[in-house]
């Protein structure tokens, strides 16, 4: 049975890749894309950290996940939707304490270009007084109010499970991914991908900082 690898941040920031690139390493998931509990909205997933975490459907499909796959870790991806029950995810590090954990966390602005950029999104009739006069200050001022508190969440994380909880940036993770999955390459004492950065492109919302 594979210990659980959770690569978590919110939606927009980068999971996707980190999730491509640690699924390259032998040790973890089957070499494909690992498990999404939800896949692409994982507020029901969320949602279930609130409750009874001994017997709920998508926390069983991590377990049954992990039981399945043959690697030393199970990759399991968490993009943590723009809601605060997010703030909730805090409690999977009790709920799995043999877990690993990777978070990720890009630059506020680009991040919620590229959230402001999904089809969904687009089509929202937002009011009028959430755009303000710029088109999106105050939408901006609450997505980024969210965006903080999901980081004092990592910081929790990482202060409350050292040895189990790594960080990376979203930023330097596209600019110099070797470097940047160093700290994830230790906490999993696995041998470190060769040139993980042919596999990085740019964003299109992307601003350098």
């Amino acid at each position: 049975m594979a210990a659980p690898l959770f690569i978590i941040g919110p939606q927009r920031n980068g999971t996707t890749i980190l999730v491509k690139l640690l699924c390259m390493l032998p040790e973890c998931g089957d070499g494909q894309r690992g498990f999404e509990p939800f896949d692409r909205w994982d507020i029901p997933f969320i949602g279930e950290l609130g409750g009874d975490a001994s017997r709920t459907p998508l926390l069983d499909g991590v377990r049954d996940y992990a039981a399945r796959c043959d690697a030393r870790y199970a990759a399991v991806r968490v993009a943590l939707p723009w809601a605060w029950e997010s703030l909730g995810w805090l409690r999977l590090l009790e709920i799995f304490p043999d877990a690993k954990f990777v978070l990720i966390q890009r630059n506020v602005v680009d991040a919620f270009q590229s959230w402001l950029s999904l089809p969904y999104i687009r089509k929202l009739p937002w009011p009028g007084h959430l755009l303000g006069a710029t088109g999106h200050d105050y939408l901006f001022e609450a997505y980024a109010e969210h965006h903080f508190a999901i980081t004092c969440t990592f910081d929790r994380a990482m202060n409350a499970a050292p040895g189990r909880v790594t960080a990376l940036g979203y930023t330097r993770l596209v600019g110099d991914a070797d470097r940047e999955l160093a700290a994830a390459y230790a906490m999993l004492a696995v041998d470190p991908l060769d040139d993980a950065q042919q596999h990085i492109r740019l964003p299109k919302h992307w601003s350098g900082k």
